[in-house]
């Protein structure tokens, strides 16, 4: 992990006891932390097409959980998940990419929102409610 110097606000906190973990010098002291402990993180995410998408919504889960890897691997679909992760792309910045590849190779690869619900108008209301989607 690169260093990087501290910010004049990480430093008051320092001086406090206190290092929000979410800030970059937190992030920075928590792999060290990690490092030395031996509790590293590493995910592996497999190789299946229609995986790609599920492997987008568990890193986007873990995200939301304040969690992320020290280390990434994977097989295939997994593989290019992984690297789009570790190179900081967004959720809809994988998933377009998912879909353009899907399409490109002919799978027509959908999301699974996609898949389950219509577009707008193309199944009776009173079949489907579009806000449940």
């Amino acid at each position: 992990m690169p260093s990087r110097p501290l910010q004049p606000h990480d430093e008051e906190q320092l001086r406090g006891g206190l290092l929000a973990a979410r800030s970059p010098a937190g992030r920075a002291l928590g792999w060290v932390a990690r490092d030395l402990a031996g509790l590293k993180v590493g995910i592996a995410l497999g190789g299946g097409a229609a995986r790609g998408f599920a492997h987008v919504g568990v890193l986007e889960a873990l995200r939301r959980a304040g969690l992320t890897a020290d280390y990434v691997a994977g097989t295939s679909i997994g593989a290019a998940v992984g690297a789009m992760y570790s190179l900081g792309s967004t959720v809809e910045e994988m998933t377009a990419v998912l879909q353009r590849l899907g399409n490109t190779i002919g799978f027509g690869w959908r999301s699974p929102r996609q898949r389950c619900c219509p577009a707008p108008g193309s199944a009776p209301a009173s079949v489907l409610s579009w806000a449940t989607c």
